[in-house]
């Protein structure tokens, strides 16, 4: 009875300690550079702020055309 039941508590505490172990190795996996900072977010958010700057020099181009209109006689 009394090793059963120190086998159970062994049993128990090896399961917290694999617990353990796999939280901490998952928050290394998260902290690491691929995970926080991944390659293909970074040549997207590239992507778009290139196409938005396109996009506000030809608006700013339409601005100054419509700026620029005069009424017709």
């Amino acid at each position: 009875k009394i090793q059963h039941t120190a086998f159970l508590k062994r049993v128990e505490d090896w399961k917290i300690l694999k617990t353990r172990n796999a939280i901490e190795s998952f928050k290394e996996f998260m902290e690491t550079e691929a995970v926080v900072q991944p390659q293909g977010i970074k040549i997207v958010k590239m992507k778009i702020l290139s196409d938005q700057q396109m996009l506000n020099n030809q608006r700013l181009e339409i601005i100054k055309t419509l700026c620029d209109m005069q009424p017709p006689n």
